[in-house]
């Protein structure tokens, strides 16, 4: 079985997870969270939450489920998984963590992923063995746990328990399977700091060192955002509860480069308004958007009601195609 079929099952589960949001009450963050984000690697250039069962909660989320869940649905090969594995992704992925780096096409995951929920190991491991028909999976023991390794990818994923899927590379895997044995957290001091200045913990974050990045971003054509290169650290949340409230900022080591960042998003959003000039509907949502900048930092910050999110699922495929005209 090749590397590319088991990152297309993890993508599809986590599609079909947000896909079926129901309300579930769940606390903002729980002494639980905060053990697992201990587990992950200290100091990763890009660390990742999402607590599905809060975002389940979102009365919004209904606004796609149905678009997505007609995507995914007529899929044979999620279809057949969901049936062999007893997993019900849309109930039973709770939350999932990510540390690590940005991807590269040329190589397999640099990082690590960690899935807690409902999870039957013996059935999905099972199904997967069963489909590496060319044998490239090998299978593995550590500290009394099963798991396989596609080599070639360095791609290791292990079920240790019922409620636990680990998905990346195979050192981070085993790394995370000794933390978990001897009980000791990586130490994770900035990062949980990081959490407690965002917006919106409770639902999903991301947290990037961009100086770890650099290299991969001189590699993009980002002329028209070419000040992203010179960017420290970036950082995002939002929720979905009753709206969907996002706020994301960036760090620069002085204010006339996050003037400038702000000066480029404003201009953005100005030809996006230009695009739709017809739509006075959407120049309204538009204008939700709040860019502003305070010394070296710069945040873009929107809420968005249920109107708002209908206007733009209504008329997405006509927008899609004015913004692609101008090139916004």
């Amino acid at each position: 079985m090749k590397f590319r079929f088991v990152t297309t099952i993890l993508a599809g589960l986590l599609l079909l997870t947000i896909a079926g949001c129901k309300q579930e009450a769940q606390p903002v963050l729980s002494e639980k969270t905060k053990l697992q984000l201990a587990l992950l690697p200290e100091k990763a250039p890009i660390y990742g939450y999402a607590n599905l069962q809060h975002l389940r909660q979102a009365e919004l989320s209904r606004a796609f489920v149905d678009s997505v869940h007609n995507m995914l649905a007529n899929n044979p090969a999620l279809s057949h998984f969901r049936t062999q594995t007893g997993l019900k992704p849309y109930k039973d992925i709770h939350e999932i963590f990510f540390a690590g780096v940005l991807p590269n096409g040329k190589e397999g995951p640099k990082g690590l992923i960690v899935a807690i929920g409902k999870f039957n190991p013996h059935k999905i491991i099972d199904f997967i063995e069963s489909k590496d028909k060319e044998k490239k999976l090998i299978k593995k023991s550590f500290l009394q746990h099963t798991f396989l390794v596609a080599e070639e990818k360095s791609f290791a994923l292990c079920i240790p328990d019922s409620a636990t899927l680990l998905a990346g590379q195979e050192q981070q895997v085993k790394d995370w399977l000794k933390r978990k044995a001897d009980k000791q957290g990586s130490g994770q001091t900035a990062l949980f700091k990081k959490i407690e200045n965002m917006k919106y913990p409770q639902g999903f974050w991301l947290s990037m060192n961009m100086a770890t990045v650099q290299d991969r971003l001189q590699k993009k054509d980002l002329k028209k955002l070419d000040i992203l290169k010179k960017m420290n650290n970036f950082n995002l949340s939002f929720d979905m509860t009753n709206q969907i409230q996002f706020f994301a900022s960036g760090d620069f080591s002085d204010a006339e480069q996050a003037g400038l960042l702000k000066d480029a998003i404003k201009g953005v959003i100005a030809a996006g308004k230009l695009s739709v000039s017809e739509e006075r509907d959407i120049i309204d949502i538009l204008n939700k958007i709040n860019v502003d900048k305070d010394g070296n930092q710069v945040s873009v910050k929107f809420n968005l009601n249920k109107d708002d999110i209908h206007k733009l699922m209504e008329k997405k495929n006509k927008l899609r195609k004015q913004m692609k005209r101008t090139k916004v």
